[in-house]
Parts: C-alpha cells; structure tokens; sequence
C-alpha cells in the first residue's frame, strides 16, 4: 500500500517510516498539515495516519480538506492522537477520519487493521461498479 505518515515529531516519523517500509509499503512522510495536503493532491494514496496536533493546520483540518477532494474519497484516513476522551474521536468522525488511535500507537496492530480497512473499501468500490 501507499502509505502517508504525517507529524511533526521527528523520531516518530522516522521510526513509523522505517517499520512500514520494512512490511513492504511504500512510504511518504510529511511534517505539516499543507506539505501533506501537497503530497496527496501529487500521488494516488491508499492511507493516511495523520497526527492531530500539528503545527499551521491541525489534523482535523487536513482531514476535512483531504476528504472535500474526490480524488481521496477512498482513502483511508486514521487519526493518531495522544487525545482520546469521547469529544476528541467525535472531532475525529466529523472531520472525516475512518478511525482515531491514541498513542502511543502499536504499528504491527494499525498495520493489520490498514491491509483489513483497504481491503473491505476495495471490495466496496468493485462491488458499487458490478
């Protein structure tokens, strides 16, 4: 899968990057809300974890503008946060994320419900053309 990883958090990126790359993705990083907005509009993505707490534009409204473009209508949006009470998922649902994990996050767990998620949506989008 093409994979998105976006925080600001330099070690975290790294490490996130490193570990998706070793299960066989395709890996892009980006630091802000707008040099992932640029990434997205550039190349056909399957996912994005996408941090909330970023700096010039949080993640809620990345998502929300990721998800206003047709051509990310498919793709699946997790929210990585280290905010997790009830209000904080339900800014995550409004804005347009599939899902919302607090950190710290286990990757081998995401990277397993990441391959279930684009597979059923896969299954959705062949199954809505028959």
């Amino acid at each position: 899968m093409r994979l998105l990883i976006v925080d600001d958090n330099q070690d975290t990126i790294e490490s996130a990057a490193q570990l998706f790359a070793l299960w066989k993705h395709d890996v892009l990083v980006a630091r802000s809300g707008p040099e992932a907005l640029k990434i997205a509009a550039e190349l056909p993505l399957d996912a994005v974890l996408l941090d909330i707490g970023l700096p010039e534009m949080t993640g809620y409204e990345v998502a929300r503008r990721m998800r206003k473009d047709v051509r990310l209508k498919d793709v699946v949006l997790i929210a990585i946060s280290g905010y997790g009470q009830p209000r904080d998922r339900q800014l995550s649902r409004e804005a347009g994320f599939d899902e919302h994990h607090v950190k710290p996050v286990n990757l081998e767990q995401l990277n397993l419900r990441l391959a279930e998620m684009i597979k059923a949506k896969t299954r959705n989008r062949s199954s809505a053309v028959d």
